[in-house]
């Protein structure tokens, strides 16, 4: 506890005030901008104090070496050497815990964003450690993994300081730090700013007058698999907690055993002219649905639909080019991607490489080649991911300004040619409800 206090109230404050604030708080929350250096931060915190550290992308924490989720949960404690009977105790416990339980025997690289912080997050608190450090930990996660994460915090005995790019729910009962410049300095994180929708309920089913760039989804089904061949092969001989002690006792765990993800069939028209929040639990299929709407993936069932847009939620790995210029210029031209980057406020980072720029601008950069070519609709897969406030109020207006066709009219003035003219339509899927609600409609996806 002490050094967790030393490190975060003292290194950079001044020792007279660390020897203060010894003890007296066990929650922290230390907020920055995007590209202030607060993920460097955080892991520079979580070395000089030993506290276990989660970092803002989940899935590097997936070891890649394990078969399955149990597995994986067992992992970290294999290596501390904790009882074969105790570790399976843990396992359980936090598989409960975290609504975790369906998916002991699933492979940890196929589970959704939220699916997989819940599976990182649950493997740190599974060795026991006397400090945390999380990063960004509510990126991604459905409101039952909200809820659960503040409380196990609660419950911690331990220092925990929670780092984040802007105010989320785990700011409310924690002493709040901005971090800029390298100096904590003490201070509340701000609330967006957003323009609200109606956010109405979208009727189900196909019935509705269509419009030009409507997104119709007739009887989709979608069935997905696991992965068969493992990256590290696993250890198939590896025996999940309800399995007894003894060789060649209960079930193995082979890659790929579990059963496929179906989701379907669904019936929507997202209507033109309209931003729809696609809502749902993690694990539910919303990425599924949209990457079928899209033709992404294969699917059963009829599609119609304009050319669509997609920005996905790791946007690192779609990035291919040297700059941002370029990557926008990629599939269009270089007229169309310096209008887009002025558009989305990026035209001064035309130059640098993608992933030299803050998450933020990132996250923008993923819209701009998204929207470039003037697509009669848009995708985004939890866009805020990665955004800081000043980077969701951007966001918020440019996916308000898209749908009203103010982008289509931009080109028009520039002389540029758009794939489709007409008002488009945007579908998105977000966990946060105060930012969920620019959308115009809503509509449920029940979990599969």
């Amino acid at each position: 506890m002490a050094l967790c206090t030393h490190y975060c109230l003292g290194l950079h404050r001044g020792g007279d005030l660390m020897q203060e604030q010894q003890g007296q708080h066990s929650r922290r929350y230390i907020w920055g901008a995007s590209g202030s250096g607060l993920s460097q931060y955080a892991w520079e915190m979580a070395e000089h104090t030993g506290a276990a550290w989660v970092g803002n992308d989940a899935a590097a924490h997936i070891s890649l070496l394990r078969a399955t989720v149990e597995q994986e949960l067992a992992f970290g404690m294999e290596q501390l050497a904790v009882p074969r009977d105790e570790m399976f105790a843990r396992i359980a416990k936090a598989a409960e815990q975290w609504g975790l339980t369906p998916l002991l025997q699933r492979d940890p690289a196929s589970l959704s964003t939220g699916q997989t912080r819940r599976v990182a997050i649950a493997s740190a608190l599974l060795v026991q450690p006397s400090g945390l450090v999380l990063d960004c930990p509510l990126d991604g996660c459905d409101t039952a993994a909200q809820a659960t994460l503040a409380q196990v915090i609660n419950g911690f005995d331990g220092e925990v300081s929670i780092c984040d790019r802007r105010w989320t729910v785990l700011a409310d009962d924690a002493e709040s730090f901005e971090y800029r410049e390298g100096v904590l300095h003490p201070m509340q994180p701000p609330r967006p700013q957003l323009q609200q929708g109606s956010y109405l309920p979208l009727e189900q089913g196909v019935e509705a007058a269509a419009q030009d760039n409507d997104v119709v989804l007739n009887e989709v089904i979608v069935h997905r698999g696991e992965r068969k061949a493992g990256r590290g092969g696993g250890r198939s001989g590896w025996r999940g907690a309800g399995s007894k002690p003894g060789r060649g006792a209960g079930p193995k765990a082979e890659r790929g055993a579990a059963p496929t993800f179906a989701l379907g069939p669904v019936s929507l028209r997202f209507p033109a002219g309209a931003i729809t929040h696609l809502r749902g639990a993690n694990g539910c299929g919303k990425t599924t649905l949209m990457l079928a709407a899209a033709g992404l993936i294969p699917h059963q069932g009829q599609v119609q639909a304009p050319t669509i847009g997609w920005v996905p939620t790791a946007m690192d790995q779609a990035f291919s080019q040297p700059s941002a210029l370029r990557e926008v210029s990629l599939g269009s031209d270089q007229a169309h991607a310096e209008a887009a980057l002025a558009w989305c406020g990026l035209e001064e980072v035309a130059q640098l490489h993608p992933l030299d720029l803050p998450s933020s601008q990132r996250r923008l950069l993923a819209f701009a080649c998204a929207i470039v070519r003037g697509p009669g609709a848009i995708f985004l897969d939890e866009p805020t991911v990665g955004l800081d406030t000043a980077g969701i109020e951007q966001l918020a207006v440019l996916m308000q300004r898209f749908v009203q066709g103010k982008w289509h009219e931009h080109l028009r003035e520039r002389g540029l040619a758009a794939l489709h003219e007409g008002l488009p339509s945007v579908v998105w899927s977000c966990h946060e409800q105060d930012f969920a609600h620019i959308s115009d409609f809503v509509v449920d996806l029940p979990l599969s």
